[in-house]
């Protein structure tokens, strides 16, 4: 008869299988939570540069220019188009600083309110154009078609 049915199983230790899985868990964690660290620092480092005037997409895929800052609640209003937005600081997607299309210029803030009211009132007359543009742009495509 088979003798091999009557035999007892022999034991192993499951010492070197746990290991592997703790060196494969530390690593899985490792490899997640480092990228996710780093992309945190930048958001942070992003959003203390904000300044007004930066042009900026939000996280709802809005895309703007910040007219105004409020540190104490933090944020930041937008003009978009003919619209005005509050948004959270944490909203910002992504940014343009003014000065980076430009070599010779660069980004400043500006230091008074006088400054800070010319420069919107510049930003919401090149949207009003803009806008006008499309509206003429329209009517023209309208008129083709009748």
């Amino acid at each position: 008869m088979n003798t091999f049915l009557f035999e007892e199983p022999a034991t192993t230790s499951s010492w070197p299988l746990l290991l592997i899985l703790g060196v494969f868990l530390i690593g899985m964690m490792a490899f997640s939570v480092i990228p996710q660290r780093r992309k945190q620092k930048q958001m942070a480092e992003m959003s203390s540069r904000i300044k007004v005037g930066d042009k900026i997409k939000t996280i709802g895929g809005i895309f703007g220019t910040i007219i105004g800052l409020d540190e104490e609640n933090n944020v930041y209003t937008i003009i978009s188009g003919n619209s005005t937005f509050e948004i959270d600081r944490g909203c910002v997607y992504s940014m343009e600083m003014m000065g980076a299309k430009s070599a010779d210029t660069t980004a400043k803030a500006p230091e008074d309110s006088k400054a800070a009211e010319e420069e919107v009132e510049d930003i919401k007359k090149d949207d009003s154009v803009e806008v006008a543009k499309i509206a003429e742009d329209t009517k023209d495509e309208e008129k083709i078609k009748h």
